[in-house]
């Protein structure tokens, strides 16, 4: 029997469990295979127009269309293209930096009318991404696809340059009808470019700050709009230190203007304890959380631990400067929920001296780890006990122990805390203990002078079967360090 003759929904079954580059030899082999496996060849199109790369034949493309998901255009836009793809949900364009022209593309103007042209042959699309919209999109464009877009879900707009624009209000009504939007670069000039209608259905929002404009409203303005939006359940606000709206954010969420929100993450703006606690305190009890402030300390600390630890699944603690050792242990130890934490340090001494009741970690849903971890030289049964909590964390998929996290403290505490040396994994400090973590992938540690032996090695690639990235210094001896590379790269296992 042939692979040829097994029904061609078996290939195409078949056809998912390999990489895209032996789909596309297999398909290479024979008209069979290639009409069989169409549908995952085509998922996925990107259509650069640049040198270097060989265009599609339009002919091609129109027959294979109707498989085509996802859609991407890179640098310019061959007015070739313009077809319909009955089933795109998802369309990004990506443009250069700067304008570029070559024979047979179109650039500005005429791109957005290219761009519109597109839209209106595919009504489906739910996800649209514009990389670089420089000049700034036209009215027509945002017109476009606030009327013809069937079930818009998603808008990522980045480097919109709003000077540009006649009518922010033509942006602001395509915005209207997406549940998520993501602006990155982006601001406000003037309060005429503010909103004038709220958000309904915008439920999940990332915004940045674009640093550039120094006669730009700012944040009080992303504040104004970010205001429009009642029914957010995730907010991510990238800003600036500068002029924070402190005041104003903390008095919003007194008022209970986003009674839907789960997710809540702030970075940039470095609040003072007092107003951090205020936010904290007064939030709906969230699922995700980050708060990057250096002056986020006790207060802010004791009511995330009244208000959240019992329903938060993502903390994020880095650059949190004054976040001590004690308070990522009580984490650890008080959120039953917790699947991804990242937070500065905590020390196995400060493990130790717990009391025993109080030392169990309790977030046995736990799929990512990233902490630096200070081992106890006084005491080494110190580094068991931390391999023992460890050791419950059976859905663990990364662990990072690297020193990254300590990049935001104090420049004498993290010498101190690199001084003191880091959580070695070896089988004598506990490492076997780990043996049940069999869905463990990704493993770094850079910075913490490992001194792992062949041993080590050989223990991790037997007990932890879904390896596939260690990265690190895998010993201080050069030597030692190349052997065990080169027994990791045997398994085809990266190494950084």
């Amino acid at each position: 029997m042939n692979i040829v003759d097994l029904p061609m929904e078996i290939l195409l079954l078949l056809g998912t469990f390999i990489f895209k580059e032996d789909t596309i030899a297999a398909a290479s082999t024979c008209r069979a295979l290639r009409k069989a496996l169409a549908s995952l060849l085509w998922d996925q199109l990107i259509l650069p127009e640049r040198k270097g790369f060989t265009p599609v034949d339009v002919n091609i493309l129109k027959k294979n269309a109707r498989f085509v998901h996802t859609l991407t255009y890179l640098t310019t836009i061959s007015p070739n293209y313009t077809i319909p793809f009955p089933v795109l949900t998802s369309l990004s364009f990506e443009f250069p930096s700067w304008p570029t022209t070559s024979p047979g593309t179109i650039t500005p103007p005429d791109r957005d009318d290219y761009i519109a042209s597109i839209i209106r042959l595919c009504p489906g699309i739910q996800n649209l991404v514009l990389t670089n919209a420089v000049p700034c999109p036209s009215v027509q464009l945002w017109e476009t696809i606030f009327s013809t877009l069937k079930d818009p879900q998603r808008l990522a707009v980045t480097r919109m340059d709003p000077t540009d624009n006649p009518s922010m209000q033509a942006f602001w009504r395509a915005c209207s009808r997406f549940e998520e939007l993501e602006l990155i670069g982006f601001d406000i000039l003037s309060t005429n470019d503010l909103p004038v209608t709220p958000f309904p259905r915008l439920k999940r929002l990332t915004h940045q700050l674009n640093p550039y404009y120094r006669d730009s409203i700012g944040q009080e303005g992303q504040l104004t709009w970010i205001m429009c939006c009642p029914n957010l359940t995730a907010l991510e606000w990238r800003t600036g230190n500068s002029h924070f709206p402190s005041r104003r954010l903390v008095e919003a969420i007194r008022q209970n203007t986003w009674p839907n929100l789960e997710s809540f993450q702030l970075t940039g703006a470095d609040l003072e304890d007092d107003k951090s606690a205020l936010i904290v305190q007064h939030l709906p009890p969230l699922h995700v959380f980050r708060l990057s402030s250096r002056s986020l300390s006790k207060l802010s600390f004791n009511r995330l631990q009244q208000r959240h630890f019992v329903t938060l699944r993502i903390l994020d603690l880095n650059g949190c400067a004054l976040i001590i050792s004690e308070m990522v242990l009580s984490v650890l130890s008080g959120c039953p929920l917790l699947e991804d934490l990242s937070a500065p340090y905590f020390t196995a001494r400060d493990l130790r001296r717990r009391e025993p009741a109080r030392r169990a970690w309790i977030c046995f849903g736990l799929r990512r780890l990233k902490v630096y971890i200070v081992r106890d030289r006084e005491h080494p049964h110190a580094d068991q006990l931390v391999f023992e909590q460890l050791s419950k964390l059976v859905q663990l998929e990364q662990l990072e122990l690297g020193h990254d996290p300590l990049r935001d403290l104090n420049v004498v505490l993290a010498q101190n805390l690199r001084s003191q040396g880091a959580l070695q994994l070896r089988l004598d400090s506990g490492l076997d203990r780990l043996a049940g973590l069999k869905s463990l992938f990704a493993v770094e540690f850079h910075g913490t002078a490992q001194t792992m032996r062949v041993q080590e090695m050989e223990w991790m690639m037997e007990n932890w079967p879904e390896l596939e990235e260690v990265s690190g210094k895998l010993s201080r001896n050069s030597q030692t360090h190349a052997l065990l590379k080169e027994m990791l790269e045997k398994r085809d296992i990266s190494t950084f």
